[in-house]
């Protein structure tokens, strides 16, 4: 394959269109992302990339009380519905 066999978008969700009206054959992009549409759209995610990429949030020194709430906050909402409501709204269009 070339560079001229690929197309790039300015955002996933133009990609997402034209992978749903058929004029690409599929995409690349984060997994929450994928997954949201999987559950959203006529598409399937076939393939994980396993990258050891990994987000945080930072947090200015001395910041203890923030760091903690933080932290709690996540552990709270990850993995629950309301986690994959908020992947929703904010990773679909």
């Amino acid at each position: 394959m070339s560079e001229d066999d690929f197309e790039r978008y300015s955002t996933y969700t133009l990609a997402l269109q034209d992978l749903i009206n058929g004029r690409i054959d599929a995409i690349v992009l984060d997994k929450p992302v994928a997954q949201a549409f999987e559950r959203n759209e006529d598409v399937k995610v076939i393939e994980t990339i396993v990258t050891g990429e990994q987000y945080g949030f930072g947090v200015k020194e001395g910041r203890d009380n923030l760091l903690e709430d933080i932290n709690e906050g996540l552990d709270n909402i990850m993995g629950s519905d309301e986690w994959d409501d908020l992947v929703n709204e904010y990773f679909k269009e």
